[in-house]
């Protein structure tokens, strides 16, 4: 690896880390989609992961598509304005809107060896209900979640199969402010957890192509503090990370036009192992979430290159409620979501700027009997902006 290859990776991680650290939350139970490019097409990259970003998060086996050292990095903002109204007169929007950084780098100086890193956050929760009524004394928040740091590497079997490895190391952090019939507990926690991502890219001909990727499961030990009252006590967190597997096609109908199908299963019934557990405080002991459910997800996403400087892309989720209406809360607030996504592309020389945009759209939820002592009426949408400047060199 050359100095200036270095630099560039140590930039990166200085950047994202710095920008991060305080931002490691995503929403509902998983977070918005990463990479301006596959961002547009609701994340249905799998079969054609072609860019640095979506072949560092989707797939990393698109890496052997990639040509030369590619740089890329971006933002996605989000804006959850989930509205819960409750029974005694409490109306409140969440007021939590987090921007999320990521960043890539990969190289071919090895090929058929690519070598890559990224850095991105993923998978976890950031509500924030501010105080109403006398029923929440100081509000409601909570932000959970993930930064990875994922060094990796692909190889390209035959011209029309590839192979990617991705090892995931996990920072984990977890804060929770709220009211109980004992006081206002206010809880802060973070450490790591590790994983990996393999992925399969198979391309018999110019017009199909298929790909398959598999991220483990992965548990995070969080260690960190709780005060009760101004009673300060020691806390563990143990969250478990759910597997996932997504499968993808693509089909180009003419050669401009690439349409993708993908569908994540997700278990998330592993994450109802994940529970808090205090050191004096143990009456508060308890799992975070009692039954969650897996998940099958729906992504369906196309591309459009219009002329040499110019892609236009579009794309529709459709995501599964995976806790049943009677365990959610203002803290997560999980439902049905109908997404639609949004984006262009636009390439000057070696630099590329992609821009994002996606709407999602739950309805109302009414949850007469709550097992979280939050019923009530859930009023949920999200706007999802992501942009990302990318370099090729």
């Amino acid at each position: 690896m050359t100095k200036r290859q270095k630099s560039l990776i140590i930039f990166m991680g200085i950047f994202f880390l710095h920008v991060n650290i305080n931002h490691v939350d995503g929403c509902i139970l998983d977070n918005a989609e990463i990479g301006a490019r596959p961002f547009s097409m609701a994340g249905a990259v799998v079969a054609r992961a072609d860019d640095i970003v979506s072949a560092m998060y989707y797939n990393p086996a698109g890496l052997t598509q990639i040509e030369g050292q590619n740089l890329g990095m971006g933002m996605v903002y989000v804006y959850y304005p989930v509205r819960y109204k409750d029974y005694h007169g409490y109306n409140k929007m969440n007021t939590l809107r987090p921007t999320l950084p990521y960043a890539a780098y990969s190289t071919d100086v090895l090929r058929p060896f690519i070598l890559g890193i990224g850095f991105y956050s993923s998978m976890g929760s950031g509500f924030d209900f501010h105080k109403g009524t006398d029923k929440i004394y100081g509000g409601l928040m909570t932000q959970v979640g993930v930064l990875y740091i994922s060094p990796t590497i692909a190889y390209q079997i035959s011209p029309e199969l590839s192979l990617g490895l991705e090892f995931n190391i996990g920072y984990g952090k977890s804060e929770l402010d709220m009211p109980t019939p004992l006081g206002y507990l206010e809880t802060e926690a973070d450490g790591f957890g590790f994983g990996a991502t393999i992925g399969l890219l198979y391309q018999p001909t110019a017009k199909w192509g298929m790909g398959l990727t598999w991220r483990s499961s992965m548990k995070s030990d969080l260690d960190g503090d709780a005060h009760l009252d101004n009673v300060k006590d020691s806390l563990d967190v143990y969250m478990y990370w759910p597997q996932s597997v997504t499968a993808g096609i693509c089909y180009k109908p003419i050669h401009d036009l690439a349409l993708e199908v993908d569908v994540v299963w997700a278990d998330w019934s592993h994450f109802k192992h994940s529970r808090f557990k205090y050191e004096s405080f143990n009456y508060l002991d308890g799992p975070i979430v009692r039954r969650p459910k897996d998940t099958y997800t729906l992504k369906i996403g196309a591309e459009y290159h219009l002329n040499e400087k110019i892609d236009l892309r579009c794309g529709y989720t459709y995501y599964p409620q995976a806790i049943p209406s009677a365990d959610i809360s203002p803290l997560i607030p999980d439902q049905t979501y109908k997404s639609y996504w949004v984006g262009l592309g636009w390439k000057v020389a070696s630099f590329t700027l992609d821009l994002g945009f996606g709407y999602g759209y739950a309805g109302r939820k009414r949850v007469h009997q709550s097992s979280t002592g939050f019923s009530g009426s859930y009023d949920a949408r999200n706007y999802i902006i992501s942009s990302q400047i990318s370099y090729n060199f």
